[in-house]
């Protein structure tokens, strides 16, 4: 937290949000990656997926409700935050840059978001994990790959990382 203090004090809110927000993509896809590698079962599990960010989460200190909404949705709403007490721009770049890109590497037809965060002023922090609205597990996730490398949801890079994960 110091750190990230000290480089906004020196390059201002945008600039450490763009570097951190890049930073924090990198790792979550890595981390992503690797789990998916390492879990081939991970990958079209909705519930497993988001009881992963959950088990990170708790690991920062976060006390939460977890719910299992059905076999493609799980929602998670954070009480009690050792963060929450700072509001600063840690949680809306860097834990949700990170769990979007992590999710998206284990699975391009997953979505995670959240609806509220502390930082933004409400009073608990609340995500979703689902699959994508007309996603269904076996399909063809290449083709949903393309269309979101098309769309431009995600880089170059990212698409041609992905694309190779898919198909080892």
């Amino acid at each position: 937290f110091t750190h990230t203090c000290a480089f906004r004090d020196l390059h201002g809110d945008e600039k450490t949000k763009k570097v951190i927000r890049e930073m924090t993509q990198r790792i979550g896809y890595e981390i992503g990656k690797r789990l998916a590698k390492e879990n081939s079962d991970l990958k079209n599990n909705v519930e497993s997926v988001g009881r992963l960010v959950r088990a990170m989460e708790n690991a920062l200190g976060q006390r939460d409700n977890f719910v299992v909404v059905s076999e493609n949705q799980v929602e998670n709403e954070i009480t009690d935050c050792s963060h929450s007490i700072h509001q600063n721009i840690m949680c809306d770049v860097q834990y949700e840059s990170l769990f979007k890109a992590m999710v998206s590497a284990i699975n391009p037809d997953f979505e995670f978001t959240y609806e509220r965060m502390i930082p933004k002023g409400d009073k608990t922090c609340h995500w979703t994990l689902k699959r994508k609205a007309g996603s269904k597990q076996g399909d063809d996730s290449l083709k949903v790959l393309k269309m979101r490398f098309a769309k431009g949801e995600i880089s170059k890079d990212e698409y041609l990382e992905m694309k190779n994960l898919l198909e080892e």
